[in-house]
């Protein structure tokens, strides 16, 4: 079970407030159909761009829809990778995490002769956990994490799960107050099912703080983060002919705290 903590409007820091204009719908510009009588066709874009120093790997998903119908041989395209459709989605998994230097990229997207379009995503720059104190932890302790402030970071979500259970949609996950490099865990992330007032599950814990950009997808996503993200934010792209959300994902490598039971 995951707790919902904050869900506020987050703005773009530093160097990316200047590319707001451009990117406020998560798109260059206003999608248009191309090839005659095609204007009727809706399309819903979903994508995800996920850094994991951890597994040293950089993983690129998404999914499109024309008119409510999963297109399974569009073509989309981020940096010069294509994704290859797995039967659900369209993914490209590259084994190294820095595949890609943060900063502004943009997923292209066609469908044959009927649409094409350029949607741009931000990845944030990496992060890392500074201090998560104490280090163990009684059952009446409170647990606070630190870390270093990333660029082109939007907000940023703390999880905690048990080790050897990562990447198993378990866990608890939580949003941190925009911009804030700092947060106390709640009690609940180590309790059985992380129910607030349940029982200490001791054990040792992974941490982790993802520093996010836009509207990662909380379902596709699920399984290739060490935790899933506490839940969906509202769709950032609302164009003519597109909608949809677009986001990303950089993950800190883990910090640890050792949890004593009552």
């Amino acid at each position: 079970m995951k707790k919902y903590f904050l869900q506020k409007e987050l703005t773009l820091s530093g160097l990316f407030i200047i590319i707001a204009i451009i990117v406020f719908s998560g798109c260059d510009g206003d999608s248009t159909p191309i090839g005659p009588g095609d204007d009727d066709n809706e399309y819903h874009f979903i994508g995800s761009l996920i850094k994991d120093p951890g597994l040293d790997i950089f993983v690129m998903v998404a999914d499109i829809k024309r008119n409510d119908t999963s297109l399974t041989e569009a073509d989309i395209v981020v940096a010069d990778d294509s994704l290859i459709y797995n039967g659900s989605y369209y993914i490209r998994t590259i084994d190294s995490s820095n595949h890609l230097a943060s900063g502004i990229r943009s997923y292209i997207v066609g469908d044959s002769d009927l649409f094409s379009d350029t949607i741009t995503v931000v990845l944030p720059a990496n992060l890392t956990i500074t201090s998560v104190l104490p280090s163990i932890k009684d059952p009446s302790d409170l647990v606070n994490v630190q870390w270093t402030g990333a660029a082109g970071v939007e907000g940023y979500i703390i999880a905690t799960v048990k080790q050897d259970s990562s990447y198993l949609t378990m866990g608890y996950s939580q949003f941190v107050t925009s911009q804030a490099t700092s947060v106390t865990i709640e009690n609940e992330a180590f309790t059985v099912n992380n129910l607030s007032g349940g029982d200490t599950n001791p054990g040792t814990y992974d941490i982790f703080v993802y520093a996010y950009w836009g509207v990662p997808d909380s379902i596709m996503t699920s399984t290739l983060l060490p935790v899933p993200i506490p839940g969906q934010l509202a769709d950032n792209i609302n164009e003519q002919n597109l909608s949809g959300s677009v986001g990303a994902v950089v993950i800190s490598p883990a910090g640890s705290v050792e949890v004593i039971a009552e």
